[in-house]
């Protein structure tokens, strides 16, 4: 298939955004789009892109040329080596801090502290809930037996609902530990999971130091 010429300069103008999009997508899990909204995604990406390299100082990295000679029209491509690696560079660095921003939820908590919005910067609440609060667990299971251990990998979202407990342990009627002597436990049935129960660490538990309680001693009149 031979391409135009402008659809050629339409790819070339995408392929910073493009690849800023395929890397931030292996760092964060987002929700399906649909390719409308991927090749939108690649645009706005190299705007941005080719702003920031702009700002730097860098002229472009790949330019059309167009030479004549009477009436023969020849087209070429002439390259920018430095340009080109900035680039490169800045397509990948870009969507390494944005997946550590998204990530560590630092937009969603930015804009939930002014108020403009309630909402959480990952893609479900259980990636929230397992990102925010890493801790020991109890899994209560449907068949009523329950296990402890520390949830070392989890899937993207409750409908998958895989949980991996490291140093499991069943619970028995009196809250006693029955060793497994195994290095963990990968629960792969969502409908077999009841709830999961998070634990306090030993800090948590204790009581807040403040000052003692003044005794006060009244004497009885006669």
């Amino acid at each position: 298939m031979q391409l135009s010429y402008e659809v050629l300069n339409i790819l070339l103008f995408l392929c910073p955004g493009l690849l800023a999009s395929w890397v931030l997508r292996l760092l964060v899990y987002r929700k399906e789009s649909s390719a409308f909204d991927k090749v939108v995604g690649a645009l706005l990406g190299s705007l941005v892109i080719y702003a920031l390299c702009a700002g730097f100082g860098h002229d472009a990295a790949v330019q059309m040329t167009e030479t004549k000679h009477g009436d023969v029209v020849t087209r070429g491509i002439t390259y920018n080596a430095s340009a080109i690696a900035w680039l490169f560079g800045v397509a990948t660095a870009l969507p390494l801090l944005m997946a550590y921003a998204l990530n560590q939820d630092w937009l969603g908590r930015a804009l939930r502290k002014i108020r403009i919005t309630s909402q959480s910067a990952r893609a479900t609440i259980w990636l929230d809930v397992f990102a925010e609060y890493r801790r020991y667990v109890v899994v209560h299971l449907a068949d009523e037996r329950r296990v402890f251990g520390w949830i070392m990998h989890y899937s993207n979202t409750a409908e998958d609902g895989f949980i991996y407990l490291h140093g499991p342990k069943w619970l028995d009627a009196k809250n006693q530990y029955i060793e497994t002597n195994s290095h963990g436990l990968f629960l792969v049935k969502r409908d077999l999971i009841d709830f999961i129960e998070f634990l306090q660490s030993p800090e948590e538990t204790k009581p807040v130091p403040g000052p003692e309680p003044e005794i006060r001693h009244e004497q009885s009149q006669a």
